[in-house]
């Protein structure tokens, strides 16, 4: 696996890294200016990882993985599988990056509509994610999209036992929580638009509901 230079390494998996940037060692979740020199790295990094090693297939996550891949691909004759998980430009606008009206808008709804269609093969999370590709981004219906569903790892994700109840229901009280309250958790990445929609949502319940907000 091929990654920008910060994270935690995974045991059994072997990780290749990019060299680090002195003035930017850290990155944001999401767009940034940044990264565009991370991907340049990265590129780098994928080509001299595939060299030597010649795989049989290039997995790129993501659009900026995806169009990564789709050049290293080109230049040593290897497939790519784009991995698809949504809009790029859609994410830029939900992290405030880009304006639908600016002048970036097209140029990049354009690349990223390219980077859909001229992958080989397309795996998605979900078939509404096909249904995305084929009506919003017109990628003909083909053997090379594919629809797979998102699901919970049964063994991680269980109703609690008696034993892990207790505590679990303890938890409330040792942060200063009144019994009886409810509580609401926000499942998702804490950009902008994760608090936004969690105060968003506290404020409609608040109003709907009459509920009184701890």
């Amino acid at each position: 696996m091929c990654t920008y230079h910060n994270g935690q390494d995974v045991a059994g998996l072997e990780i290749r890294r990019t060299l680090s940037i002195p003035f930017r060692r850290h990155y944001e979740v999401g767009s940034s200016p940044h990264k565009i020199a991370f991907d340049m790295l990265l590129f780098w990094q994928v080509l001299a990882t595939a060299l030597p090693l010649r795989p049989d297939v290039i997995h790129g996550h993501l659009h900026e993985g995806a169009l990564l891949g789709l050049t290293v691909g080109r230049l040593l004759g290897i497939p790519v599988v784009f991995d698809f998980q949504g809009s790029m430009t859609s994410e830029m606008i939900d992290h405030r990056f880009l304006d639908r009206n600016s002048i970036f808008y097209k140029p990049l709804y354009w690349l990223e509509t390219q980077i859909d269609r001229t992958a080989p093969a397309v795996i998605t999370s979900s078939r509404h994610a096909v249904q995305l590709l084929m009506t919003q981004f017109g990628l003909p219906p083909r053997e090379g999209a594919h629809g797979g569903r998102i699901a919970s790892n049964a063994e991680a994700f269980y109703p609690a036992s008696e034993e892990e109840r207790l505590p679990l229901d303890q938890r409330p009280a040792s942060l200063g929580i009144p019994p009886g309250r409810q509580v609401g958790r926000l499942l998702g990445a804490a950009g902008p638009t994760g608090h936004h929609l969690l105060l968003q949502a506290v404020a409609t319940l608040q109003h709907e509901w009459r509920m009184s907000i701890f």
